[in-house]
């Protein structure tokens, strides 16, 4: 019985705990990254619905990435493209069933939608949709990382004259059938419920928009990633300078190069930086999953 009871522990130690998430980054500049993260490589993500709506400060959503490392996929996931890159609201399919457009994220104008939406940028209110296809399924081949981006917004807050709020959630009114902000529906039909928010003040204090929220704003800052721009390098030895031998209250403190979040900017934080100098704050997974039959 001992045994069998060890036996028992050992496997509830090792088995892999889940925790799919969906969330709002800041990177670099004007732009805002959906990001999902923790995802069962046993039961993904079939499809998202997400009504992104920004509110205050007379920002808006002004584009979405079409190009480059930043861009949403297009098209069914391979091994070599992975990804949520199926549009049927926007796709186009001539008559001999091949596909002329993919199509995009943004949902159509013509479909229903909750109020207020508005599908023309600039928006402040904006459906996304996002679906996959692949096969074999389960095999872990050609299927959806169990960590990526969805899309990137570009979203306009340089001319905004106060607090800009960036609200994702999920669209239960047409698409995903749940509770309320229901947005994600699973391999096994499962339905989950989408909930996030991000917010930028205009003031200059770099405190007021604390770096130190990982989950919603910057996920490699404990490691040493001041800029919050994906990466770990000069420009961060740079913010780490700035404000070296400065704490929380002193003028010069900036949280952001405040990386083991102590209130103050010293040696401990250079270590961190020097551990994780040229590498990426953030690494989505990107090894082969694989699944029982």
């Amino acid at each position: 019985m001992k045994k069998l009871i060890l036996v028992l522990a050992i496997l509830a130690v090792a088995a892999p705990a889940f925790a799919l998430d969906i969330n709002l980054i800041k990177l670099a500049g004007n732009n805002v990254q959906i990001r999902y993260s923790g995802a069962d490589p046993c039961n993904l993500p079939r499809a998202f619905a997400l009504v992104i709506d920004v509110n205050g400060g007379k920002a808006d959503v002004n584009g979405i990435v079409s190009t480059g490392s930043n861009a949403y996929k297009t098209g069914v996931s391979t091994s070599t493209s992975r990804g949520y890159g199926i549009y049927p609201a926007t796709i186009t399919i001539n008559g001999a069933g091949d596909v002329n457009n993919w199509g995009s994220p943004i949902a159509s104008a013509a479909d229903p939608l909750p109020a207020g939406a508005d599908q023309n940028l600039p928006s402040n209110k904006l459906v996304l949709e996002f679906g996959s296809l692949y096969s074999p399924v389960h095999d872990g081949t050609n299927s959806p990382a169990i960590d990526g981006n969805l899309c990137v917004l570009t979203i306009d807050w340089n001319s905004a004259t106060g607090d800009v709020n960036i609200n994702m959630t999920g669209e239960n009114s047409y698409r995903v059938s749940g509770a309320a902000n229901s947005g994600i529906v699973l391999e096994d039909g499962t339905v989950l419920t989408v909930n996030k928010s991000l917010t930028y003040a205009c003031a200059g204090d770099p405190n007021v928009n604390t770096c130190w929220d990982n989950v919603n704003k910057c996920f490699g800052q404990s490691k040493g990633d001041a800029t919050c721009d994906g990466s770990i390098g000069f420009a961060d030895l740079v913010k780490l300078k700035q404000s070296f031998g400065k704490a929380k209250g002193q003028a010069g403190y900036n949280c952001c190069a405040d990386f083991n979040h102590d209130n103050s900017v010293g040696f401990a934080d250079l270590v961190k930086l020097k551990q994780n100098f040229g590498t990426s704050g953030y690494v989505p997974s990107t090894s082969t999953q694989t699944c029982p039959p």
